[in-house]
Formats: C-alpha cells, sequence, structure tokens
C-alpha cells in the first residue's frame, strides 16, 4: 500500500478510533475494587489504557499528518 493510499484509509477511520478512544476515557478507570483484582489485562482495564495512550498520541502530534 502507497503512502497516500494509507492516509486516505486513515483518514477515513480516523474519526471513529478517536471517539473510540474519548468512550474509553470518558468510561473512566476501573473501582478500586476492581484494580485490586485485575492485572490490568481484562477488556475494561485494556480499553481505557489504549483510550489514554491513543488520546496522549494525538497530543504528541503522532497523527497531525491525518487530521490535518
Amino acid at each position: 500500500m502507497r503512502k497516500k493510499q494509507a492516509i486516505k484509509l486513515l483518514k477515513e477511520f480516523y474519526p471513529y478510533i478517536q471517539t473510540e478512544a474519548s468512550q474509553a476515557v470518558q468510561l473512566g478507570p476501573p473501582p478500586e475494587i476492581h484494580a485490586n483484582s485485575c492485572q490490568n489485562d481484562c477488556p475494561d482495564c485494556l480499553w481505557y489504557n489504549w483510550g489514554l495512550s491513543f488520546q496522549q498520541r494525538i497530543k504528541n502530534g503522532e497523527f497531525n499528518e491525518i487530521i490535518n
């Protein structure tokens, strides 16, 4: 896949990925009771941590080429 094709595809899916990350962060971290019994590898914890990671990548400018 060429760079232009990849960027076009990413531009198409970026808004959906951004929404998914926002929803994960809005859900918030798991309750403390859950955090004590989970090793951060359950689906909810993974989703929340991924959302935080993705939003940090946005802040770091990793997707500027796609956004602009």
